[in-house]
């Protein structure tokens, strides 16, 4: 079957058309979560409240402990949150921070947290320090991103 002159009209036009929206969404690129916040977004880090964290330990299929933080995040603000990410400052037994970790409990793989909305994250650890002394780690809003 030959391809005339009209179906490459046709293909040609539907690449261009295919091409202009892929530039459009390209236009409007998102910044990085660890990018430095706007002045908007840092005075918004008070609006998020992060509670009932806890820790449980088990082992995995390899025989290893894995270490699992759960607790809830909160925005009690007006906007909406698209992205968030949190620090979390492990404490060794002489009140040190043994070891510090980030958690992103609201990315791009999750809808954004609305107003008002409370949500449970979690995040598991294969490694923790020998001197840490078992309870959940001091958590800090370190960035966050609204619409």
């Amino acid at each position: 079957m030959a391809i005339t002159l009209k179906h490459r009209k046709f293909a040609l036009l539907g690449l261009v058309v295919a091409l202009g929206g892929f530039s459009a969404c390209s236009r409007t690129p998102r910044r990085p979560l660890n990018a430095p916040p706007t002045a908007e977004e840092k005075a918004y880090f008070q609006n998020i409240e992060v509670s009932g964290a806890r820790m449980t330990a088990a082992e995995n299929f390899l025989n290893q402990r894995v270490v699992t933080l759960t607790a809830q995040v909160s925005n009690r603000g007006t906007k909406a949150v698209t992205a968030l990410r949190l620090k979390l400052e492990f404490t060794g037994i002489a009140g040190t921070a043994d070891k510090v970790a980030t958690a992103e409990p609201i990315d791009r793989a999750t809808s954004p947290l609305a107003p008002g909305e409370t949500r449970t994250f979690s995040v598991s650890f294969d490694q923790m320090p020998d001197d840490w002394n078992q309870a959940p780690p001091r958590i800090q809003v370190e960035g966050l991103r609204l619409p």
